[in-house]
């Protein structure tokens, strides 16, 4: 079981020289995603994050910061990490950072791939190379969103873990990732409870455990640094996560699903295709190696969310490197012999384009204007509409300001009355969806679909 430990170092070099172009194809596929798929998923990705790190710039002010930051309650180390980066501009700067976080993904999925290849066998070839490219990996890979960046460090945690720890150095590595992974986001201790509690079982009281202990500690103190130069004074943020989301309920304030949502999404929004094998798998996995500290973690990680009242499938998102391992096992158990699996390959290849589409339009919206603008806004009430109910300034140039008066610049949130602009004249600037007039053209788009654009028009 190579969950317990990899210790078998046999065939890597073979591994890797036969999967070579189907790596270097697989990391343009996300370099592509890095470059199309703008914008975020989730508004936390750029409020908690780019919001902050335009406040390190001395750009954003503390006034329109979101609410968690006057709550105290958001870890700074990913703002301060793109803080340097402030020279290059809004625009490059988030596109070079998408760049690194999807080719370190895609290094240490590999690598994760290779370690647990032998239990999906006699189908461990195809989970090599699909569990890489499954639809909806590259698209997620490259944000640079809390539920990715831990699972990033979740993923180099778990294969530090499977190493066979014979140097001082690798322990406390093992200490800092843990720290990292906690500090990334904090929900991540339910899974870091077990592996650790393993590893200070197995060793008791000795200088490998000292060290993975003085690890953890010091890079949880740096971070209680990082956190108190950014709020002005020293704050513990996990603990006012958990008194504002959990004590206080502000979570609910959110929404509240049953404990079977998270089935829901599961089964449908990566196509129950992919779904079915993956709730299957993670049972039946579960249920064979549940005394597997990795296992445990995941299993605990999971269910505990199930129990949160408030529910978004990107909570999950930090386990996303067992992914292929739960579908492929489940393919192995059902004895599905290898032309089967092609099939279900041909299809994902089918989705991945999906992975190269723009999400939310902030970001490409705002490369329409320059200095100074002023845009007329039309069938919104609020000028801040594009930031979901607050002001942005990470992405928009100085000044540019948005009005109900009548302005050459206008921006419309419905395909009809942008088409209407457009059919009296007026210049289309920006569409938030892509194929948005060949879409018109074939009326695939109805009047009151939502396809946010912006229009130049003649004074």
């Amino acid at each position: 079981m190579t969950l317990v430990r990899n210790t078998a170092q046999s065939g890597k070099s073979s591994l890797l020289a036969g999967n070579r172009n189907w790596y270097l194809a697989t990391s343009v596929c996300y370099a592509l995603a890095a470059w199309f798929s703008t914008g975020f998923y989730h508004f936390d990705e750029h409020f908690q994050i780019l919001e902050f790190t335009a406040y390190l710039w001395g750009v954003t002010p503390a006034t329109e910061l979101p609410w968690e930051f006057s709550a105290r309650m958001r870890p700074w180390l990913q703002a301060f990490l793109l803080q340097p980066s402030q020279p290059l501009g809004p625009h490059a700067a988030v596109l070079i950072v998408r760049l690194i976080m999807g080719q370190l993904y895609l290094l240490l999925l590999f690598r994760w791939l290779q370690a647990t290849r032998t239990d999906v066998a006699p189908l461990s070839d195809s989970y090599i190379r699909f569990g890489m490219v499954l639809w909806f990996l590259p698209m997620l890979a490259v944000r640079y969103s809390s539920e990715m960046f831990s699972s990033l460090l979740l993923l180099s945690f778990c294969l530090l873990f499977l190493k066979q720890l014979k140097h001082h150095w690798d322990w406390l590595l093992l200490g800092i990732t843990a720290a990292l992974c906690f500090w990334s986001r904090f929900q991540l201790g339910v899974f870091l409870f077990f592996p650790l509690l393993h590893q200070l079982i197995a060793n008791r009281i000795s200088i490998k455990t000292l060290i993975l202990l003085v690890g953890f500690a010091v890079t949880c103190m740096l971070m209680l640094v990082l956190d108190a130069s950014a709020y002005g004074y020293l704050v513990f943020t996990p603990w006012h996560y958990f008194e504002q989301n959990i004590l206080a309920g502000k979570t609910s304030n959110y929404g509240e699903d049953p404990p079977w949502a998270y089935l829901k999404w599961l089964l449908m929004k990566p196509t129950p295709f992919v779904g079915i094998p993956l709730i299957l798998g993670f049972v039946l996995y579960a249920e064979r190696y549940f005394r597997q500290p990795l296992i445990q973690g995941c299993v605990a990680f999971v269910l505990i969310h199930f129990f949160i009242a408030h529910k978004e499938l990107r909570f999950l998102f930090p386990m996303l490197p067992f992914a292929p391992l739960f579908i492929w096992y489940c393919f192995s158990n059902l004895k599905m012999n290898k032309s089967r699996v092609k099939t279900f390959g041909i299809f994902n290849l089918v989705l991945l384009p999906l992975s190269l589409q723009p999400l939310h339009p902030l970001e490409d919206f705002s490369r329409q204007l320059l200095a100074g603008n002023q845009v007329q806004l039309l069938g919104e009430t609020r000028p801040d509409v594009l930031a979901g109910g607050l002001k942005t300034h990470f992405f928009f140039p100085p000044d540019v300001t948005f009005t109900t008066a009548t302005q050459r610049l206008r921006f419309y949130d419905r395909v009809g009355p942008l088409q209407r602009a457009i059919s009296e004249g007026c210049q289309l600037r920006y569409s938030s969806h892509l194929w948005h007039g060949l879409q018109v053209q074939l009326e695939i788009l109805k009047d009151s679909t939502r396809v946010w654009g912006l229009v130049e028009c003649t004074e």
